[in-house]
């Protein structure tokens, strides 16, 4: 009996061992996969998040080129537009010009029996004619008015001066064909000229056909050139003053460029000779860089061409 005893006590203590090693055993191997699974958890938790992030920053650099496409887009078709409106213009320009010319060829041609005034009246209205030498700053162009009120429109500094410091006072009833402030950028080079890029162009005009430019034409714009510097001697004292001559013929014995400098001053007065047939071709070459007429084929223009006219 006793010897039972012992054995049940023995298997019992023995049971009641190995249950306590399972359970501790479960416990130990419960805490490691819990232990596993959370870091499991958490490896999957910063995966997801930079996967996120980087889903984040995907679809901000998508956005980002999204938005430079459309705003290269839209640059794009502005300077379409730009450049669509700019062809129009000189479409549009070049169709007044060759429309000009024509009646350019009425007026100015060797033949032409027009007056001195509708002669003028068209070059007025085409300045572009002039071009590159003379090309206007702004619209600082007057015509047919005494030197004073053509000082005070073309420049705004002008202000009458005491003409009793002249030994020959200038004479203010003078009156000018055409007078214009006009760029010097690109023109053609005159020694000691570097007074400024702009200058002021003196036009005197006499008929076509008939209109014979001689040493009278040449001293009268040489009078309006000097009387204008002592009316103006702040603005035109060290300005170039170029004086443009157009009739319908000039004589062989006239040069075809004079120079004056005058003593008050540094810069030169200058005196081009034209007649209104070369105007003429200076014209056409013009409209032929501005484009072709109308119905027919482009004819390229020399562009030195047409500033050695």
């Amino acid at each position: 009996m006793g010897t039972t005893i012992a054995i049940v006590v023995y298997y019992l203590a023995a049971i009641l061992t190995m249950g306590g090693a399972l359970y501790l055993w479960r416990e130990a191997s419960t805490a490691g996969v819990a232990r596993r699974l959370k870091a499991l958890t958490t490896r999957h938790a910063k995966a997801a998040e930079d996967h996120e992030q980087e889903l984040q920053q995907l679809e901000a650099a998508r956005d980002d080129d999204r938005r430079q496409w459309v705003a290269e887009f839209q640059h794009a078709r502005e300077h379409i537009e730009r450049l669509h409106h700019e062809l129009n213009e000189a479409r549009s320009g070049a169709r007044e010009r060759w429309r000009a010319f024509a009646e350019m060829q009425q007026v100015w041609h060797a033949g032409s029996d027009a007056t001195e005034d509708e002669a003028k009246a068209l070059l007025r209205n085409h300045m572009w004619v002039l071009e590159p030498e003379f090309r206007l700053i702004g619209e600082r162009i007057e015509w047919e008015v005494n030197l004073p009120n053509a000082l005070s429109s073309l420049y705004d500094t002008y202000q009458e001066s005491d003409h009793s410091v002249w030994k020959e006072p200038p004479d203010p009833t003078l009156r000018i064909d055409i007078a214009a402030v006009v760029s010097m950028v690109g023109a053609l080079g005159t020694p000691r000229t570097h007074a400024g890029d702009e200058a002021l162009l003196l036009v005197e005009a006499k008929r076509p056909g008939i209109g014979v430019l001689n040493e009278a034409a040449r001293d009268q714009v040489l009078r309006y050139a000097a009387n204008l510097r002592k009316l103006a001697p702040r603005e035109l004292m060290s300005r170039r003053i170029e004086c443009l001559l157009i009739g319908g013929r000039i004589p062989d014995h006239m040069n075809d460029v004079v120079v004056k400098w005058d003593s008050e001053g540094e810069a030169p007065t200058i005196v081009r000779f034209l007649t209104w047939e070369t105007l003429l071709k200076r014209a056409e070459r013009a409209c032929e860089l501005s484009g072709p007429r109308r119905g027919a084929k482009p004819h390229a223009a020399e562009h030195q061409a047409l500033a050695a006219q």
